[in-house]
C-alpha cells in the first residue's frame, strides 16, 4: 500500500494528483513527538475527508482510516485500522530508528458491492458501479517522513568527524554532505591531530578548540543559513539547531545572524581558554 502518485486502481481512489474525486480531499496531519534522551515517542494523527458518500461509509462501520508506521532500520512495522478521526499511537523506545514512514490511508473495512460515489469526476458517469472487495484503497494520502534518533541531544562535538583524505599537509577542509560534519585532513596531520587531542596538557586542548573546531563551526554555521533546504536532514543539522535554541540564538536558516558570536557561545567562549589568556596570580 505504499503510495505511488502514478498507481492506477481498478475503481476511483481519493488522492492527491488525481482527478477520480475533483470536488474532494482527503488530508492527513501526523504530528511526531520523541521523548529527551530517548527513541520512545507518541505519534499524534487527524484526519480529514471532504467526500460525503466516503464519510458516509465510516460512519456506517464499512470504512476505516488506517496509519502504517513502517522502519526499515528496526524492521518495524505497525497499522492501526479505527472509523475515529483523531488518535494518537505510542512507541516504545527502539522501535523506530533512522528514517520511519507515516503512511494514511481510507480502506474498505467490508465488501461494498456496486458501490458508486457522487463526487466521482463526470468520466465515470456512465460506467457501472463497481465491486470494492475489504482490504481495497479508497484514499491515500501522501506519507510523512521523520528521522528518529537522539540527534537533538547530541553534544557539539559529536557533530564532528576527522577523516583522513587527499589533503595538503597544513591544510584542512569541511564537507557537510554526511550525517556528520567531516573534516578532512592528511594521514599525518591525522595522526598528529589525533595525538594532540589525547594529551594531558590542556594547552593542547586550547589550541585544537580555537584553530580547528571554532573556524569549522562557523563555516558550518553560515552555510546552513544559506543552504538549509540542502541540509535540514542531516544529523548534524538537527543537533546543530537544538543547540542553537539552548543559547536563545535564531534557528539554523536564517542569514545575516551573528554566527561568529553563536560558534563562540556554543563553545563556551574557546578564546580565553587559551595558555597566554589566563591572568597571573597577583603576589
Amino acid at each position: 500500500m505504499k503510495f505511488d502518485p502514478g498507481k492506477t486502481y481498478p475503481h476511483p481512489v481519493l488522492r492527491p494528483g488525481s482527478r477520480d474525486y475533483p470536488r474532494a480531499e482527503f488530508q492527513v496531519e501526523i504530528e511526531f513527538r520523541k521523548a529527551r534522551d530517548s527513541t520512545e515517542s507518541e505519534v499524534g494523527v487527524e484526519f480529514s475527508l471532504s467526500d460525503a458518500d466516503l464519510s458516509r461509509l465510516v460512519t456506517r462501520g464499512y470504512a476505516q482510516y488506517v496509519l502504517v508506521i513502517r522502519c526499515p532500520k528496526t524492521h518495524y512495522r505497525f497499522s492501526k485500522a479505527t472509523a475515529e478521526s483523531k488518535f494518537s499511537v505510542r512507541l516504545a523506545a527502539g522501535r523506530v530508528f533512522g528514517r520511519t514512514e507515516f503512511s494514511p490511508f481510507l480502506v474498505a473495512a467490508r465488501r461494498l458491492p456496486k458501490f458508486r460515489a457522487a463526487g466521482w469526476h463526470e468520466e465515470y458517469a456512465g460506467l457501472p458501479p463497481v465491486n470494492i472487495e475489504p482490504g481495497a484503497v479508497l484514499a491515500v494520502d501522501t506519507p510523512k517522513e521523520y528521522t528518529v534518533d537522539n540527534a537533538e541531544e547530541a553534544q557539539i562535538g559529536s557533530i564532528f568527524e576527522l577523516i583522513e583524505q587527499g589533503q595538503n599537509e597544513g591544510r584542512w577542509d569541511c564537507d557537510l554532505d554526511r550525517e556528520r560534519v567531516a573534516i578532512i585532513m592528511s594521514g599525518d596531520d591525522r595522526r598528529r591531530f589525533e595525538e594532540a587531542r589525547r594529551s594531558d596538557d590542556q594547552s593542547e586542548a586550547s589550541y585544537i578548540m580555537n584553530s580547528i573546531y571554532l573556524p569549522a563551526l562557523y563555516h558550518v554555521l553560515v552555510t546552513a543559513d544559506a543552504e538549509s533546504s540542502q541540509f535540514e536532514e542531516r544529523r548534524w543539522f538537527r543537533s546543530l539547531d537544538a543547540r542553537i535554541e539552548d543559547i536563545n540564538a535564531a534557528a539554523l536558516g536564517r542569514p545575516d545572524q551573528d554566527r561568529l558570536r553563536d560558534a563562540q557561545l556554543l563553545l563556551q567562549h574557546p578564546f580565553a581558554s587559551l595558555p597566554f589568556m589566563k591572568k597571573e596570580p597577583e603576589k
